[in-house]
């Protein structure tokens, strides 16, 4: 019984988790983005939306926070 609840705990986080999403314009993902500050980052993936950068990240936190109909893998 506890295995079988701990499925339908799970499903329900990946539903749950996917429905969250922001729909934004665009994203650019398994990308080299450099940033020029003072400590000269690097991130993997992009969002534009509104035409703004909005977010820069590692590029499963970006895939799993936003979505788009505009997917641009570099």
């Amino acid at each position: 019984i506890l295995k079988k609840h701990l499925f339908y705990l799970s499903v329900s986080i990946l539903l749950f988790g996917c429905i969250n999403k922001k729909e934004v314009d665009l994203i650019i993902h398994n990308a080299h983005i450099f940033t020029i500050n003072e400590i000269d980052e690097e991130y993997e993936a992009m969002v534009i939306d509104d035409g703004k950068i909005i977010d820069l990240g590692k590029e499963n936190q970006i895939l799993n926070k936003y979505t788009s109909q505009k997917k641009n893998r570099l």
